[in-house]
């Protein structure tokens, strides 16, 4: 039986990804998160460093793993 966490299978995600991208968690109540979120910063409601801790919250990662680049970079990808 395993015991792997999703906090753990994050972990190894972010260890496979490049430092300047965000390993998203692909569920429907993270990906719903994400989206207001993002929104919310668009539109001015939340500021960039918030958006990051909600992003990491919302996607079973440890605080201040994505930094304000990071967040960027993902942005200017997603458009």
């Amino acid at each position: 039986m395993s015991t792997t966490t999703i906090q753990d299978e994050q972990l190894a995600r972010l260890d496979k990804y490049p430092p300047d991208r965000i390993p998203f968690y692909n569920g429907a109540m993270a990906v719903a998160e994400d989206k207001n979120n993002i929104q919310l910063f668009m539109h001015r409601a939340i500021k960039i460093g918030t958006l990051c801790r909600r992003v990491e919250k919302s996607n079973f990662l440890p605080e201040f793993t994505i930094s304000p680049e990071m967040m960027m970079n993902e942005l200017r990808i997603i458009g």
